[in-house]
């Protein structure tokens, strides 16, 4: 049983990169509407969710917390990538233009990228909020590994929201960013050594 929930894994961890890898830069090719794009994507985020769930529900306890931290800790591991392309975008477009940009703009450059990843984000959010809600129902876990779990995912959040909406300057935006995934970070290490010693 465990070599089978060890395959499923590893069979969802390979659809997971192999959809990530496409997500980093989605083209809309040539002959298919945005409409069309957009509802391809839509698709394959729906489709995303449904394998993650699949995978999640076949695992013991101490797995699905592992699955679920894994899911937080590459999610956001991506969002922090995203977050320091934007400023170096930010230092050399300012560089660039002999001003500062402010971050207004940053904003507006953030949220066009949004618009274009916006299933696929949704449906990191979704996973998020459905392994969440289903751990909780769990009578089987411990109270200090559910506050883990619980603080993780508020983490999860913190870093969205540092690298999603740019504020202040590009001090203020990467200190930020950097700060909430240290937070992330050492919780997510205190949830592992609390696997471990399971």
């Amino acid at each position: 049983m465990r070599r089978y929930r060890s395959s499923l894994v590893a069979l969802f961890l390979a659809v997971e990169i192999c959809l990530l890898m496409s997500c980093r830069a989605i083209k809309i090719e040539t002959g298919a509407t945005a409409e069309e794009q957009t509802a391809s994507n839509s698709e394959r985020a729906s489709s995303y969710k449904r394998e993650w769930a699949s995978t999640f529900n076949s695992l013991g306890p101490k797995e699905q917390i592992a699955f679920f931290k894994r899911h937080v800790d590459s999610t956001v591991s991506r969002y922090v990538a995203y977050g320091k392309s934007v400023a170096k975008q930010w230092h050399e477009g300012s560089a660039g233009r002999g001003a500062v940009i402010s971050d207004d703009e940053m904003r507006k450059v953030v949220e066009q990228w949004i618009s274009t990843q916006k299933p696929f984000l949704d449906a990191n959010d979704d996973i998020l909020e459905y392994g969440l809600s289903r751990l909780k129902e769990r009578r089987d876990i411990n109270g200090e590994v559910l506050s883990a779990i619980t603080q993780l995912s508020a983490g999860y959040y913190d870093c969205q929201s540092a690298i999603f909406f740019p504020s202040g300057t590009i001090d203020d935006y990467e200190n930020r960013m950097l700060d909430s995934q240290s937070e992330l970070q050492r919780t997510s290490a205190d949830l592992e050594r609390m696997l471990q010693a399971r």
